[in-house]
């Protein structure tokens, strides 16, 4: 019985994009996108109680590198895709190592 739930959670996953068009696949993508991106940000503000100083920065980042890429360079989606992450995470590498040395008294 377990295994029926398993096939038809899977089969809601992989039918979808054989029988809807570019609209649907694109608008379902971008649900996921900012779901992921409302979870995160639930998972840093509201269960670590820091502040966000620059969550949607990366995010920016991460389509601008990703748009810049598809559209005046050529790249395919999944290269661009790959690409703006490895660029976000170099980018948060090199805020994250600065913002470590910063002494608390200096952020007011």
């Amino acid at each position: 019985m377990k295994w029926i739930g398993v096939a038809l959670l899977a089969a809601s996953f992989l039918l979808p994009p054989v029988f809807a068009g570019d609209y649907y696949i694109n608008l379902a993508s971008q649900i996921l996108i900012a779901a992921i991106f409302a979870l995160s940000l639930n998972l840093l503000v509201g269960f670590g109680g820091m502040t966000s100083l620059g969550h949607a920065s990366y995010l920016g980042v991460a389509a601008y590198i990703s748009a810049l890429l598809t559209s005046r360079y050529g790249f395919g989606h999944g290269m661009a895709a790959i690409v703006s992450i490895a660029g976000t995470t170099t980018m948060a590498g090199a805020v994250g190592t600065r913002l470590s040395h910063v002494q608390p008294d200096q952020w007011r």
